[in-house]
């Protein structure tokens, strides 16, 4: 409504922006961000980074880097860093994404969500021992993240302690049951035990 009063109110196509990222409406959001930025700079670093993460739900990845670079260097916020490292994790660009949750964690030190994605490139470039530090973190302050048991499964079943791989991945799938990768991950560690029943029910 305020848009049709005034078609030039750039606060509201930010805000009308916002609420289509919240209902999964991420194509209207980039267009509603992208008008947002033409209309009023002074909305720009804030319309760069949503846009930004519109674009990573639409797994348009190299946009969305290049959308939150803009936003860094407007206004160089930890969730800023946080997400242009997930988009780089994604184009599997590991030691870029851990630039980025490094910047991000130095800024925001508390900020775990960063170590559990630093782990899990870590885990990426087979530095396990680096990977575990920050998983344990992970799975210590965010207890209900499956993603940070289930990595941390990998990581155990890769330095061939399949006995607590199990037990991480048994959380993982507790949090998650839709996690089908981790069936696979805990049948290898299964498999490893001398349990081949229960691995193959996994499989």
């Amino acid at each position: 409504n305020a848009i049709e009063l005034n078609p030039l109110y750039a606060e509201a196509y930010l805000y009308k922006g916002l609420a289509e990222i919240e209902t999964n409406d991420y194509e209207q959001a980039v267009r509603d961000f992208t008008i947002t930025i033409e209309l009023d700079p002074g909305f720009s670093d804030q319309a760069h980074y949503f846009r930004g993460v519109a674009r990573y739900f639409l797994e348009q990845y190299e946009a969305a880097i290049e959308d939150l670079s803009v936003a860094i260097l407007m206004n160089p916020d930890f969730v800023s860093f946080y997400q242009r490292g997930k988009a780089n994790l994604k184009l599997k660009e590991y030691r870029r994404s851990i630039q980025d949750f490094d910047i991000a964690l130095r800024l925001q030190e508390d900020f775990y969500e960063g170590y559990l994605y630093r782990g899990i490139n870590l885990y990426y470039l087979e530095e396990y021992e680096e990977a575990m530090h920050d998983l344990e973190l992970a799975k210590k302050h965010l207890p209900q993240n499956a993603e940070a048991h289930y990595y941390s499964g990998l990581v155990r079943l890769k330095i061939r302690n399949s006995y607590v791989a199990i037990e991480d991945l048994d959380k993982a799938l507790a949090l998650n049951p839709e996690l089908s990768q981790a069936y696979e991950a805990r049948a290898s560690a299964k498999q490893n035990t001398g349990n081949v029943a229960a691995a193959e029910q996994d499989r």
